[in-house]
């Protein structure tokens, strides 16, 4: 208590924060242009979750050093890393934000909380919007999905088809949420049904690599949570305070589908053409809710979700993939492929030493375009008539006599998916492959 007192004295004395402001009071709409520092915050959240309603307020503008003494927001229907959040609220004290010279209109990590006295923060998700998040996530593998939020509990129940068979599964989990250490969201004694049979010990390995389903350490500014709530089609986490609005300054902006508000820059990753040869792979994180998913399986945040092979036309770098989106095997220009609003992260590796099998495995690529090949919605590595995206990077380097995979597989064994994948992070642990470049 004494330290904490004595800090916000030294805050007082040594005060970098800017003076209170005046009462302002704008509305946002659609496109605007910034013209101070606490309308170019309003800009970044914006561009970044890109919300139905987002309500800023400020006791006094931003500091150019990213100094605020007290700032609160309310966000309604943002889209998240691919979901939709239905109310998102925080309200910080003397926090300290990197200058905003360095804010990036689309680019989340160019905003960075250095440091903040308190925080108090509550979020909100709506069933229907997990839903939704799944029927992307699910493809055509799954049907007849629902989601239900009530009495302490969470239930999820789809029906299953796996790859061409022509039978299907009822699956199922019922399990309650918990908080641990005020940052990690737990699944509590989950049970998982298959055709009304309970299963769960079948399913005790993937159970544990979704421990924990949220993890608040990494959240800026620090978070100590410390209300969970689920019922009546909704699922509540928050501080133990609630977060209040800030008096003094105030903005307001609402979406508008005929004049939308434009992430602008970046357009792309900054790379040159030179950088890419045919048959390298470029490893993508994804900012889709997919791509989250995918990051169960391996290193969390820090995994790549998505791959896909170059394949130079003209003098010009083509991505080829196995989209999930589309279900076919697609070629992209890369900076489409590299676009900020679909990817956060992103990495050429290249074969060594064997430009020849590269070249090679690069127009086995091609010819799985122009053939229309299908996405792998089973993600069956013995299906040889559809590819998920790292099957179509392995197969095209086995035809040029290449084995990226070897000891990289991964192993799943469940009534649901049961084989074995290559997933994208594996392929940097290949020791026949090198990092030529980080892309930014």
């Amino acid at each position: 208590m004494r330290k904490t007192f004595l800090l916000f004295v030294c805050l007082l004395l040594f005060n970098p924060f800017p003076a209170v402001a005046e009462q302002t009071f704008r509305e946002f709409s659609g496109e605007f242009t910034p013209q101070n520092n606490g309308e170019r915050l309003l800009a970044f959240l914006v561009s970044v979750a890109d919300p139905e309603s987002l309500e800023l307020q400020m006791d006094a503008l931003p500091g150019d050093d990213g100094a605020i003494r007290a700032v609160s927001f309310a966000l309604h229907g943002g889209a998240l890393g691919g979901f939709r959040i239905e109310r998102l609220t925080l309200e910080s004290a003397f926090i300290r934000l990197n200058p905003p010279s360095e804010w990036i209109r689309g680019n989340r990590r160019s905003l960075r909380v250095c440091n903040a006295l308190r925080s108090n923060f509550e979020l909100v998700i709506d069933e229907h919007d997990i839903l939704e998040a799944l029927k992307k996530y699910a493809s055509g593998s799954w049907s007849r999905i629902s989601v239900d939020l009530t009495s302490g509990e969470l239930r999820i129940q789809g029906r299953y088809k796996p790859g061409a068979t022509g039978f299907s599964l009822m699956a199922g989990i019922t399990t309650r949420l918990e908080l641990r250490d005020g940052k990690r969201v737990m699944l509590k004694a989950p049970e998982i049904r298959i055709n009304g049979e309970e299963k769960t010990a079948l399913f005790q390995r993937d159970l544990d690599r979704l421990r924990p389903v949220l993890d608040f350490n990494g959240f800026p500014p620090a978070l100590t949570l410390s209300r969970l709530s689920v019922d009546k089609g909704k699922l509540l986490l928050a501080t133990a305070t609630r977060p209040k609005a800030v008096g003094g300054i105030r903005y307001r902006y609402v979406r508008d589908r005929e004049r939308p508000f434009s992430i602008h820059p970046p357009e792309s990753f900054d790379f040159a053409e030179r950088q890419f040869r045919n048959g390298d792979i470029v490893l993508v994180g994804g900012k889709t809710w997919r791509s989250k998913i995918v990051n169960l399986f391996e290193d969390g945040n820090a995994a790549f979700s998505h791959s896909g092979i170059v394949r130079i036309i003209g003098g010009v770098p083509y991505i080829i993939h196995a989209s999930p989106e589309s279900e076919l095997v697609r070629m992209e220009r890369a900076e489409t492929f590299l676009s900020p609003k679909k990817v956060d992260r992103a990495s050429i590796y290249r074969l060594r030493g064997n430009p020849g099998a590269a070249e090679t495995a690069g127009r086995k690529a091609l010819e799985y375009y122009e053939e229309r090949v299908p996405f792998d919605t089973a993600f069956d590595s013995e299906d040889h008539e559809r590819l998920y995206c790292t099957e179509l990077i392995w197969r095209a380097y086995t035809h040029a006599g290449i084995d990226l995979a070897d000891g990289l597989w991964y192993s799943l064994y469940n009534p649901v998916l049961c084989g074995r994948l290559l997933l994208p992070n594996s392929l940097t642990r290949s020791p026949l492959l090198e990092e030529t470049a980080i892309l930014r």
